[in-house]
């Protein structure tokens, strides 16, 4: 992903993944979407960019 530059994987299904769990250290750099249950595992869950809050109270 850091190649690419990816900013979202879609997978098949979190069982694509051991153990059947998406691993933190893909969401740490990209969003992962999975196609049969329609679940985002987002960067950023508060909908906020970070370096937006920047200089923020």
């Amino acid at each position: 992903m850091s190649r690419t530059h990816a900013e979202a994987v879609f997978v098949p299904s979190a069982n694509h993944f051991d153990g059947g769990e998406v691993p933190g250290e893909i969401v740490q750099v990209a969003d992962v979407v999975t196609v049969d249950t329609e679940e985002t595992f987002a960067r950023y869950s508060t909908g906020e960019l970070p370096e937006l809050d920047k200089g923020r109270p």
